[in-house]
């Protein structure tokens, strides 16, 4: 993937810099006049901090061994400010990445560009382009590590959300199949991004649909995960030609009966359905679904859970077949 140009990977507001920069032109000021304007005021000026951050993470051979006292200090204050002060701007997260990475704490580093790209509720995330460059460069810190699994797959991650944008070719298949990694990775509001994205491109609905609403379960948003479902019923109920996998209906029919014991309800007619279809071997494929019932085993009887278990068994095609009514 292309480095980005220096002028691509600042990003700051000119006119906050021009002004820290004595009155210079906005079309005069360079990343290079930023990071001597760092080094001699004390304290450095707040503004600027995000300029200096991105100018030394993506080019640290600009940092100077006397850089490094004052690198600490900023490394601190900027520490203390998300931490201590309640801070939940996932840019600021992305400032102290970049930090942590010219000051080579690399595994700081990456905790805080997973903070920044996995912003908390009600934290302003940020914008798509800049999600892209962060990406980029925590693909850079993995390279640096020999963690090339890791780096593949932020490129490839890239290489989705850029297709999902319409800025690039897409593989829809592959890019579900990336979906599913991270979900196994417990990256689940990335997974759950893709799903949105393949849902809008009408990419296999009822399958993805049902994709998304196991990842729904698995944050515990349960309401959102029945809209899900019912949206998955609803295209089943729709005339004219929609693609669906074989397996497909017996996953939706799954969560129905899942969810329906989580009010409380005990759909016997659903499960006897689902127990026949079971029986024809192209229903069945593979399906983590296990997580979910662990995850809301404190929320259903012994038995409900145990038969619920068996009936995953029988759809993804375990040999143990599951029992009659009990």
């Amino acid at each position: 993937m292309r480095q980005s140009s220096l002028t691509e990977i600042l990003h700051f507001d000119d006119g906050s810099l021009t002004a820290l920069l004595n009155g210079r032109q906005a079309q005069a000021a360079t990343p290079v006049d930023a990071l001597r304007h760092w080094r001699h005021r004390e304290p450095p000026a707040s503004g600027l901090i995000p300029a200096v951050a991105s100018l030394l993470a993506n080019h640290p051979e600009r940092l100077n061994p006397d850089d490094l006292p004052r690198l600490s200090c900023l490394i601190e204050a900027e520490r203390l400010a998300v931490t201590l002060q309640g801070e939940e701007d996932a840019r600021r997260w992305w400032t102290l990445a970049r930090l942590y990475r010219a000051a080579r704490r690399l595994r700081e580093a990456e905790d805080a560009y997973r903070r920044a790209l996995r912003p908390q509720q009600g934290c302003t995330p940020l914008e798509r382009e800049e999600r892209w460059q962060a990406r980029l460069e925590l693909a850079g810190l993995f390279d640096l590590r020999q963690q090339g699994d890791q780096a593949s797959r932020q490129y490839r991650l890239i290489q989705a959300e850029r297709a999902l944008a319409g800025q690039a070719r897409a593989d829809w298949a592959e890019i579900r199949g990336l979906a599913l990694e991270l979900i196994t990775e417990g990256d689940l509001d990335a997974a759950a991004q893709i799903y949105q994205g393949l849902l809008a491109h009408q990419f296999e609905p009822q399958g993805t649909l049902v994709h998304l609403a196991r990842v729904r379960l698995l944050q515990k948003r349960v309401p959102e995960a029945r809209r899900l479902i019912a949206a998955a019923c609803r295209r089943q109920r729709r005339p004219g030609p929609d693609h669906v996998n074989p397996y497909v209906p017996v996953r939706i029919l799954f969560l129905r009966i899942f969810l329906a014991m989580l009010k409380g309800r005990h759909p016997g007619k659903m499960i006897d359905t689902l127990r026949q279809a079971t029986r024809d071997a192209s229903f069945r494929m593979e399906w983590t679904i296990e997580p979910v019932l662990d995850l809301y085993r404190d929320r259903l009887s012994g038995n409900e859970w145990k038969q619920l278990r068996s009936l995953a068994m029988a759809i993804s095609g375990s040999r143990q077949q599951a029992p009659g009514p009990t």
